[in-house]
């Protein structure tokens, strides 16, 4: 599975640890697909504390394609 998840935030090594696991996890799901063909590309944007973090994810599968867009005051609390 090839994966790119960009971080625009100034504790970007606090969410790429929470976001590790979860990658393991769907490494793990999308077994039956060879393993080139599974994209999941991910932005993890942290903007003023009024607007909290903002997280978009992209996963591409050889028989579709699936987008997220989610925002929330902490990290802590998306999903």
């Amino acid at each position: 599975m090839n994966v790119h998840i960009g971080y625009k935030s100034p504790q970007n090594s606090r969410h790429r640890k929470r976001g590790t696991p979860q990658v393991e996890k769907l490494r793990k799901r999308l077994q039956a697909f060879r393993p080139e063909l599974v994209h999941l590309k991910g932005l993890v944007e942290e903007n003023s504390p009024r607007e909290g973090v903002v997280v978009s994810l992209n996963l591409r599968l050889p028989t579709g394609q699936m987008a997220v867009h989610s925002k929330s005051p902490s990290v802590t609390r998306l999903r």
